[in-house]
This record gives structure tokens, sequence and C-alpha cells, in this order.
């Protein structure tokens, strides 16, 4: 199974959130290139944060004709007290490293903050539990469309799913970035 922290471990990582990018970052400049959720569909990706419901993998699988091939998998959705790390194609269980439910919740707590994203959810991981330079891009606060799916939600007539508070990712994460956690770009 994968080990996250061993392979992530001092390394100068670039995770890449799904907002529309003006210019593509230079990839050579970073050893580890993370993309997220149905960021997978773009290359390239070394590690894959992987926290799809399951109609988002029906819409992964639909759109590429196939299940993309990567072996470096990280879940970090546990809600609903870790149902939701399982719920994945079993191509994929193999080869996810799944985090822990009790900490999981644990962030939540601390932030005050029930549903959070996976761009917060892996920000927060990625430097409170992994030893690496982060810099972090392609992350917007939903100013712009989830560049795979350009969906404007039915009921919200934004581009956030009103289950997240869009406004508590930007605190945070602003909050982090300005702390010197991470590099945002």
């Amino acid at each position: 199974m994968f080990d996250p922290f061993t392979y992530l471990k001092n390394k100068k990582c670039l995770l890449i959130g799904n907002a529309v990018l003006d210019k593509e970052p230079n990839y050579s400049d970073y050893e580890i290139i993370i993309r997220m959720n149905l960021g997978i569909m773009t290359k390239p990706c070394d590690v894959w944060i992987d926290n799809l419901v399951n109609q988002a993998h029906s819409f992964l699988l639909d759109k590429l004709g196939y299940y993309p091939e990567i072996k470096n998998i990280i879940r970090l959705n546990a809600e609903k007290n870790g149902k939701r790390m399982e719920r994945m194609p079993s191509v994929y269980k193999p080869y996810a490293w799944l985090w822990n439910k009790e900490e999981y919740q644990s962030m939540c707590n601390q932030l005050k903050y029930q549903r959070p994203t996976t761009g917060l959810v892996s920000i927060y991981w990625l430097t409170n539990f992994v030893e690496c330079d982060l810099t972090v891009t392609g992350y917007d606060f939903f100013k712009t469309p989830n560049r795979y799916t350009m969906e404007t939600h039915a009921v919200s007539k934004t581009y956030v799913y009103p289950s997240h508070d869009i406004n508590k990712d930007k605190y945070w994460i602003m909050k982090w970035a300005d702390q010197g956690l991470f590099k945002l770009i």
C-alpha cells in the first residue's frame, strides 16, 4: 500500500486545485504533483487525493472510458464516522491510503466546520501531518467553476455545493498561507 509520509517527506510538492487556471504552473519546479478529485484527468499527477463521491467516480469513468491508472492514492474524507472512506471503486482500494477517522473528526472540531472541501482538508492534512515544502495553486474559493465539470449547482446557482461553507475555507486557507505554512500561487 502507498505510504504518503515516506513518499512526500522533504519533497517540494505542488497541490493543484480544480479552479480554472490562467496558465499552467511550471511542473519541473516541483518533485511531486498532487491533484484532487477530478483533477486526476490532467497530467502530470504523482499523487491523487481522491475524496470523490460515487457519482463523481461514475462521471470519471464515463468521461474517460476507463479508470485512470494511479497507485499513489490518498483518501482523506472520513465523513459519516468514517463510512465515506470505503466508497471508491474496488480498482483503487488496494492502493489507497486512508486517513484516520478520529483525526479527521478532530480537524472538523478544531476548525468548527463539519463539511470542509477537499481543498481545505488536503491543505490541513499536508501542513499538519506531512513534512514537505508545499505550494498550492488552482484554488480560488469557487470564484470560477470546477474546470472538469463547469457545473453550476442547481440549488445554490453557484459553483460551490451548498454543503460547504466557502467563507470558512477561505478564512482557514488564507490564515495558514499568511502563517507561512505553505505558498499560495
